[in-house]
């Protein structure tokens, strides 16, 4: 009854601070105003699910409430209704949700019917009450065949399970949000490699992030009809190519049109020629870097509204020079000594800029007044709006969303060091405001800035620093973050705090070391055999090696070496029979490549632990190979009639294969956790594993509590990569329920993870939310030259200022 009660009460729809830009356009797509169940369930209907009810939502008309039976073991609750829409035109969507239990849900999809397919995107949920979730056109993934965005014909809502318990939520306005900013995809159809394509999508991905960090939403189109059409239909203000090597000719008359009528254009790394004549630049090369650090900054002299520097670890560059007066450098690259190049970074005309490289995602902060600088050269006004965003969402640091509830938490550390550094930048963030009232904008915008990062060290120097702790990182280039010197590497880490390091030093086919058994990579021509070095650095400054072999995946493995597995038939197969790169995980001769690599590192290095990853099945679409079928098959003595048909469909069949396919991933833990300890009875086992248990087990066929209850891994890391501090407390607090009691659990943050990095504050809020949650430590990815730069320093000073002893 107190549950109903509470569930009624907090229908009270507050007005929640939503964080929106002005430029942006919204269309209603439902506002779910029915106010009737027959009405509603005329309209959407539940898909193995019971129907929707309608819920009044006080002082904001009506919602649709679903009651979730998840305590009967479905994985999620569906809703479908047929609709008509053309989304061509919006870049995002956002649907508000109302959760009591927010611990019994794992995610939230939205689904667009197209054609014979879906466009699907997942959004965290783990707020308690109302939150508003986002969905960017982006990070959207097609299912099936759908036609596209211009012919949408249905909607499907669900919500996924993380507990078996039953729960309730309510749903309300869903809009399609369209903004003034177009970031332009290349497709094959304009000529670009595919390579070319997918780099591209990644790093726009990226951009987007970085815009809405500044207030801004952005759309995406592709570079082909009917899509170009929207440039000019819809005038854009501002026009992104993140990184289109071709235009076709139609785009370019859409760019020209565009800038004709008052559009500006930032064109990133690959220039098309009509592209660079319409901004007024001149590529005139390529350059490659000709050693580590050539490419690692850039300055902006005395350019009003840019920062004086932005960190950049670029590894080539395109080089471009202003034609005539049209446009101006005002930015150069500088190395990591502080030396000038003669090469500019970033280009400024009228129509438009340029950027010689890939924006990258690191020096997060910098990388936001640049951006902004950019936009507002062209736009004042837009620039004014940046400005005002940034100032409001100044005190949003570490895992504090409130202004006053941060101070207390940095007062009550009671460390003078913070407490200065918390009233400096109380007094910048006044004269951040001053200058905003009296149109110093990009004055305002650097204060804010300053403020922040004020705000970040003081939030940083008022951690705690618990004596026993595991702190770990992943490296995942096996080199260290200065290839050739794993002492300065291991030097860096343990005065940072850190007691262990998980080297990534061996794949499905390739090796960093001395391997008798894979073949040894250039990484190893070329620096040595980097375990042997790692080692011998980390016993010197007294950090754990956790060696890491990325299982199964032979992407990066000699062409020579695959060949040789494809003639055994040793590759997986997917569902429609195509081969996929990877181990099959159930022939034994794959199985036993994957022991002896590990168990040979065992006996040829003084390690501390053997770190598993990528072990598991790449996704749901293997393996399917005749291997497959044939040990399948013989585990349950029946023929499979219609392979693999009869194990896709729902039923026992299915079952059966799901758990058979799991148990030939821990057939390989169990075998390497056994032989492994015959050798080094201390040696630690432990695995990265995926964050989303137990639907892991169904998709990819990983079933990590198994191993941690019957004693084949010593402790864990699940990936929790999220920028959501309320979706990664659920993911740890749920870890924590499923495992052994007192099992160790080091939860990964997803430092440099995705195509977005966390800010130091946010990496710092997650350490801190693991402890507050009991976890015995965290293992951070990535260790590398970015971090290195920013990160590491950072928690040296805070952090890590004290060691810790290793609980495990």
């Amino acid at each position: 009854m107190l549950k109903y009660i509470c569930f009624i009460l907090s229908l009270v729809r507050l007005s929640f601070a939503i964080e929106t830009d002005p430029t942006a356009t919204e269309m209603v797509i439902d506002d779910f105003d029915y106010e009737t169940n027959l009405k509603i369930q005329k309209v959407w209907r539940g898909v193995q699910s019971e129907p929707p009810d309608v819920v009044k939502i006080i002082r904001h008309g009506y919602g649709l409430k679903s009651n979730a039976h998840f305590s009967q073991g479905i994985q999620r609750v569906s809703y479908d209704r047929d609709i008509e829409l053309d989304l061509s035109m919006y870049g995002s969507f956002t649907l508000d949700i109302f959760l009591l239990e927010p611990w019994a849900f794992h995610a939230f999809t939205l689904y667009f019917k197209s054609g014979d397919g879906w466009f699907g995107c997942y959004s965290p949920m783990a707020k308690l009450g109302w939150q508003r979730l986002t969905f960017n056109k982006l990070e959207f993934h097609p299912e099936g065949n759908p036609d596209g965005w211009h012919n949408i014909t249905g909607i499907r809502l669900s919500a996924w399970s993380a507990q078996k318990e039953d729960c309730q939520f309510v749903l309300d306005r869903l809009l399609a949000r369209r903004s003034q900013i177009a970031i332009i995809l290349p497709t094959t159809k304009s000529g670009c490699q595919l390579k070319e394509v997918e780099t591209a999508k990644k790093f726009a991905q990226t951009l987007s992030r970085m815009f809405a960090t500044i207030g801004l939403l952005s759309d995406s189109v592709t570079d082909h009809s009917p899509s170009v059409n929207l440039l000019v239909r819809h005038k854009y203000k501002f026009v992104v190519l993140p990184m289109n090597p071709k235009v076709s000719p139609k785009l370019a008359i859409a760019l020209k049109e565009l800038i004709v009528s008052g559009g500006k254009i930032l064109a990133i790394y690959k220039l098309d020629k009509n592209v660079a004549q319409l901004i007024g630049v001149r590529p005139t090369g390529w350059v490659q870097e000709e050693n580590d650090g050539q490419f690692a900054e850039i300055r902006f002299p005395e350019q009003h509204g840019f920062p004086k520097s932005v960190k950049q670890a670029s590894w080539n560059i395109t080089v471009a020079e202003p034609i005539d007066n049209r446009s101006r450098v005002v930015g150069i690259w500088y190395d990591s000594e502080g030396n000038p190049s003669k090469y500019p970074a970033v280009i400024v005309g009228k129509y438009g800029a340029f950027f010689s490289h890939l924006i990258l995602n690191d020096d997060l902060a910098q990388k936001q007044q640049m951006l902004a600088a950019v936009v507002g050269h062209f736009f004042p006004n837009i620039h004014q709006m940046i400005a005002k965003h940034l100032i409001g969402n100044m005190m949003r640091v570490g895992h504090f969303t409130d202004r006053d509830k941060l101070e207390r938490f940095i007062k009550r550390s009671s460390k003078s060091k913070a407490t200065k550094l918390l009233n400096r930048a109380k007094n910048i963030h006044k004269n951040a405001i001053r200058n905003y009232e009296n149109g110093n904008i990009a004055s305002a915008i650097e204060m804010s800035g300053q403020a922040r990062d004020l705000l970040s060290q003081a939030y940083l120097f008022s951690q705690d620093n618990p004596t026993v702790e595991g702190r770990a990182i992943w490296n995942h280039s096996g080199t260290g973050a200065y290839p050739g010197d794993w002492d300065r590497s291991a030097y860096e880490l343990a005065a940072a705090g850190f007691n262990m390091i998980f080297p990534n030093m061996l794949w499905a086919g390739l090796a960093h070391y001395a391997s008798d058994i894979l073949p040894r990579s250039w990484t190893f021509d070329h620096y040595g055999d980097q375990i042997s070095q790692c080692v011998l650095a980390a016993r010197k400054h007294g950090l754990e090696v956790h060696i890491w072999k990325v299982n199964w995946n032979l992407s990066n493995a000699p062409k020579s070496f695959v060949e040789t597995l494809r003639q055994e038939n040793r590759l997986q197969k997917s569902k429609t029979n195509t081969e996929i790169l990877w181990l099959c995980p159930s022939h034994q001769d794959n199985r036993k490549l994957e022991i002896d690599s590990l168990i040979e590192v065992t006996k040829k290095y003084d390690i501390d632990g053997i770190h598993f990853d990528y072990i598991r099945y790449p996704s749901s679409d293997g393996c399917y190979c005749d291997n497959c079928r044939q040990g399948f098959t013989q585990s349950i003595n029946q023929k499979v009639k219609n392979w693999p048909a009869n194990v896709l469909k729902s039923g026992e069949m299915r079952k059966k294969f799901i758990a058979w396919r799991a148990d030939q991933i821990t057939i390989l833990v169990k075998a390497v956790s056994e032989k492994a300890k015959l050798t080094r009875p201390n040696l630690k086992i432990s695995a990265a594993v995926f964050n989303d248990y137990p639907y892991c087990v169904q998709s990819i066929g990983q079933d990590w509590v198994k191993w941690a209850k019957l004693g084949y891994v010593d402790f864990l890391c699940p990936m929790n990569y999220t920028a959501d501090n309320d979706h990664f407390s659920q993911m740890v607090q749920n870890h924590k329920n499923i495992l052994p009691r007192n099992f160790p659990v080091y939860p990964g943050i997803g430092a440099t993870a995705s195509i977005f990095s966390l800010p130091v504050d946010q990496v710092a809020a997650q350490i801190y939310l693991t402890r507050q949650f009991g976890s015995a430590g965290f293992a951070i990815f990535d260790y590398s030259k970015n971090t290195s730069n920013i990160l590491i320093p950072a928690i040296s000073k805070s952090i890590g200022a004290h060691k810790a002893k290793i609980p495990h």
